[in-house]
């Protein structure tokens, strides 16, 4: 992603090789991929992402337009009135068993609000907004903190726009302010580190999980977020 940096679209061959009419494939060898490994959300959010952030540099690449089509038409077929169904066999049907996951929730309406608020084409945004209108109360019930988090930024993207999502935004923050123990900044590698405690608050119930500073810069007017910062600064662990 180093070109996106320099503005300049990164080279998709790869991730179109992947890309299949239902969607990106789970697996490949090299640049071959394995039909056999099926679908699944988490990683179709994420080329969702990546076909929105190349078509803002540039709007005629033909490749992110497909790559894109078929990530959003996957969230489309996979949306479940209380989330997202992670798991599609090669036929593109729903593979029941493990087939939940409240991170792909999370992650799919990360890149819904991505594809909504950005200057994408403007029926994916249209189709993007449809998706999230239906799953606003199901991102405020999420338990894992990873899956909040996840949807805070799809919320934060979408707080000037809609007052589900601003709610959304507030009641993770408020959910996310009890379990975030520290936060510690490392700006040579661009990232921060977040400890999040799911059980007690002791060290050994501390879980470490990583954003980028673009992420952070989403969440930051929030006032979730710009508490956390604030409340933790000057008490922040070092990472070993």
């Amino acid at each position: 992603m180093l070109d996106a940096t320099r503005g300049e679209a990164p080279n998709l061959t790869h991730l179109g090789a992947l890309c299949h009419h239902l969607g990106v494939v789970q697996f490949a060898q090299g640049d071959t991929r394995d039909l056999s490994s099926g679908f699944c959300v988490d990683d179709n959010a994420r080329a969702l992402i990546v076909a929105v952030d190349v078509l803002a540099i540039d709007p005629r690449n033909a490749e992110a337009h497909r790559i894109g089509e078929a990530a959003l038409a996957l969230l489309e077929r996979t949306q479940l009135p209380d989330g997202f169904h992670n798991l599609l066999d090669q036929a593109g049907d729903f593979i029941v068993e493990g087939g939940r996951s409240q991170d792909a929730t999370g992650r799919a309406i990360w890149a819904l609000g991505v594809t909504a608020s950005r200057g994408t084409p403007a029926p994916w945004r249209e189709r993007a907004e449809t998706l999230l209108a239906r799953q606003w109360s199901t991102a405020r019930q999420l338990t894992a903190s990873r899956a909040r988090a996840y949807a805070m930024l799809g919320a934060a993207l979408m707080a000037a726009r809609s007052q589900e999502a601003r709610r959304t935004l507030e009641v993770l923050g408020r959910l996310l302010l009890g379990e975030v123990d520290a936060v510690v900044r490392h700006p040579a590698e661009r990232r921060y580190d977040l400890h999040v405690v799911e059980g007690p608050k002791i060290p050994a119930a501390g879980r470490k999980y990583h954003l980028a500073d673009l992420a952070v810069q989403n969440l930051v007017g929030s006032f979730a977020v710009a508490r956390v910062l604030r409340s933790t600064a000057g008490r922040l662990p070092s990472i070993p």
